[in-house]
C-alpha cells in the first residue's frame, strides 16, 4: 500500500520551485527527498500507478511520493480544483538522458522489463536516464487511463460510475495495438527474445498480488481508485496473456 501525503500551501510551493524541464518544479525538503521533481497535472495520478507497477515488475525508476490536496490551487498554468492527485519524483543531480538504443546496450535486462511496461501506456513512452552507473526508466504519466481524481470527487456516483466505464472501454480497446508497438520496438532493438519473457512473466501475476500494490490510501477516494486500476490493469494482463497464448484470470470488480 501507498499512503498519500496531503500538501498545503501548494500555490506557495509552486511560487517557490525552481523551474525544470517539461513544466515541472524542483523542490527542497518536500516529502521524504532532499529534492524532487514536483509533478501536479491533472492525470499525475496517473503516473503514481505507473510507479508503483514499474517498483512491483522490476523496472527501476527513482523514488517517488504521491501526494494531494483539498484545495483550490491557481499558479500560472496550473488549474486544480480540490482532490487532485501530484507526484515527487527524487532528483537525481548526475542524470543524464539516454535514448532507447543506447539504454539497451547498457543494460538490456532493465530495458526489456521497461519495453513490457509500455504495454500498459497509451502514448508517449517514458524515458530512460543514467545515475549512478545505472538505467533507469522515468515518465510515466501516460500509462493506464487519464485518471483526474478531482473530476470524480465533484462529481455524482453515478457520473464517477459513467466516466470510469468510459474510460475503462476505451483502454480495453487499445490493448493488442499496444502489444504490437511494444514487440515491434523490441525486435528493432533486438530485445525481441527478452521482451516476451517478460510479458509472459507479466502475465502470470495473479490478482491478488496486483492488488496489493496497485492499493493506495489517504485520499478521499482512494478505495475507489485502487479498484478501478486493479481492474484495468487485469484486463490488460488478460490481454497479454492471450497474445502469448497463456491462461487468463479473473479480473477483479471495481463497481
Amino acid at each position: 500500500m501507498h499512503r498519500l501525503i496531503e500538501l498545503r500551501d501548494v500555490e506557495k510551493l509552486l511560487c517557490e520551485a525552481e523551474r525544470f524541464p517539461g513544466g515541472n518544479g524542483l523542490v527542497t525538503g518536500v516529502g521524504r527527498f532532499a529534492k524532487s521533481i514536483f509533478k501536479f497535472n491533472p492525470i499525475s495520478a496517473s503516473e503514481v500507478f505507473g510507479y508503483l507497477i514499474a517498483s512491483a515488475t522490476g523496472v527501476r525508476v527513482p523514488g517517488m511520493e504521491a501526494v494531494w490536496t483539498r484545495e483550490v490551487v491557481r499558479k500560472g498554468s496550473v488549474d486544480a480544483a480540490p482532490g487532485r492527485i501530484g507526484i515527487l519524483v527524487e532528483h537525481r543531480q548526475d542524470w543524464t538522458p539516454l535514448s532507447r538504443n543506447a539504454a539497451a546496450g547498457l543494460d538490456p535486462a532493465m530495458v526489456a522489463r521497461a519495453l513490457a511496461l509500455c504495454v500498459f501506456d497509451r502514448y508517449e513512452w517514458g524515458e530512460f536516464g543514467h545515475s549512478c552507473g545505472k538505467v533507469y526508466f522515468v515518465d510515466l504519466e501516460r500509462l493506464l487511463p487519464p485518471i483526474q481524481p478531482e473530476l470524480l470527487l465533484s462529481a455524482s456516483e453515478t457520473e464517477r460510475v459513467e466516466w470510469l466505464t468510459a474510460l475503462a472501454d476505451h483502454y480495453g480497446q487499445t490493448a493488442f495495438s499496444a502489444i504490437r508497438e511494444v514487440i515491434e520496438e523490441a525486435k528493432q532493438l533486438r530485445l525481441d527474445n527478452q521482451v516476451a519473457r517478460e510479458l509472459r512473466r507479466l502475465a502470470s501475476l495473479r490478482p491478488e498480488t496486483y492488488s496489493r500494490f496497485l492499493e493506495i490510501a489517504g485520499h478521499p477516494l482512494d478505495e475507489l481508485l485502487s479498484r478501478f486500476v486493479s481492474s484495468v490493469f487485469g484486463g490488460r494482463l488478460n490481454s497479454i496473456a492471450e497474445y502469448v497464448d497463456l491462461p487468463i484470470h479473473e479480473v477483479p470488480a471495481w463497481l
